[in-house]
């Protein structure tokens, strides 16, 4: 049998055991990975052995529902491969809501257990069930959401065999944590542990793609660095905290950093960020929109920063439209915005403030530098050319 194991942390080791048996065709840790993989499949396996944790975000329609999210990708991954088997391992709480909306997409192999081997992995993916094996309209019934239908019953065997969470536990493979309680960004090149962060300096580094904080950080600091209108693409993990940290924020709590935590986390990061471009940055311009300009300017008057205003406007910009036509014009505008954004500091915000307006934001300027600043755009500006 050709299989594709999608199992979290324990993915690597788990394809080990299980390829003296099967022929593993390729291997995931989240299923999000494994959809995108599915859809480009050339010869899809015989079946996908999935568990229900091994997902990247929870994140659905902007709140967070494990389940939904389950049931979306489970039904992404059936879309790309059809004719393959999913074989889904779920802990012994899924409720029998969850296996229902699962199987009315073609799903059947579905096990609710507690703890799992390899050999009883085997035996699960050896038990191929259909249609047959629920009720009509897919009900299952029972009580505590276990039935006899979705249960899979322990082999019986004369010692115990140690079950994959003990396998793998003492050979995960645990990125570098901070000793004491200081903050660790994940930048393009890895984990970085900075003693000396801040919020605010955390927030304004270009290259901070995630941030993981310690709990002792508190909820406030949170709230905090989420009113920072740069922090909306950056996900912001507590170490070590609760609920009431997500409430106040954050986009995750763990007990501790690790290998599957950190690519979780990068791939929400990356699609946070491609979110949040498409929602803050004016197509044409490629500068930020009025939208992000009128938060960040409410953030440095609530904070009491020193910062100032330039209001641009691009001169004859309506006879450029009337005597060479909506095209020329709209490559003017578009070659401003590249020109704005490469004489800007990373601490500064360019905005269109609506038609041939725009808007500059100077950090920490004091008026006649803003002046200065402004004269020097307008000369370059003059002698430029677009092409």
């Amino acid at each position: 049998m050709r299989l594709y194991v999608v199992f979290g942390e324990y993915t690597e080791r788990l394809c080990q055991h299980l390829s003296a048996k099967y022929e593993i065709i390729g291997s995931d840790r989240t299923l999000e990975a494994a959809v995108a993989a599915a859809q480009i499949l050339e010869n899809p396996p015989d079946a996908f052995m999935v568990l229900g944790d091994a997902m990247a975000s929870t994140l659905v329609d902007g709140r967070f529902d494990r389940d939904a999210a389950l049931v979306e990708k489970l039904k992404e991954l059936r879309k790309a491969c059809p004719t393959s088997r999913v074989v889904l391992i779920l802990g012994p709480r899924a409720s029998d809501s969850l296996v229902q909306e699962i199987a009315k997409l073609g799903i059947y192999d579905i096990h609710r257990v507690e703890e799992v081997t390899p050999d009883t992995l085997c035996a699960l993916i050896e038990t191929r069930k259909t249609f047959a094996d629920y009720d009509i309209d897919l009900k299952v019934t029972g009580s505590k959401g276990e039935t006899s239908r979705v249960t899979v019953q322990e082999l019986e065997e004369k010692t115990p065999r140690p079950s994959v969470k003990e396998i793998v536990a003492g050979l995960a493979r645990l990125v570098p944590r901070p000793s004491r309680a200081v903050p660790m960004l994940l930048t393009p090149d890895g984990l970085v542990e900075d003693e000396s962060a801040t919020p605010e300096t955390i927030m304004s580094r270009p290259d901070c793609l995630a941030v993981f904080v310690p709990a002792s950080w508190g909820k406030e600091t949170v709230r905090q660095m989420r009113r920072n209108p740069r922090s909306r693409a950056i996900p912001v993990v507590v170490v070590g905290g609760g609920r009431e940290f997500v409430q106040a924020g954050a986009d995750r709590c763990v007990g501790r950093i690790t290998d599957a935590v950190v690519d979780e986390v990068a791939a929400l990061a990356d699609r946070l960020r491609s979110l949040w471009e498409r929602a803050e940055t004016d197509p044409l311009t490629g500068l930020y929109t009025r939208g992000f300009w009128d938060a960040w300017l409410q953030e440095q008057i609530r904070l009491g920063r020193r910062f100032s205003v330039a209001l641009i406007d691009l001169d004859h910009f309506k006879e450029i439209n009337d005597i060479y036509g909506h095209q020329a014009g709209d490559a003017v505008l578009r070659a401003f915005g590249q020109f704005l954004k490469s004489r800007t500091r990373e601490s500064d915000v360019a905005a269109r403030y609506g038609g041939e307006e725009f808007i500059l934001g100077l950090s920490q300027a004091r008026t006649e530098e803003a002046a200065a600043v402004v004269d020097r755009l307008r000369a370059a500006w003059a002698e430029a050319a677009v092409p």
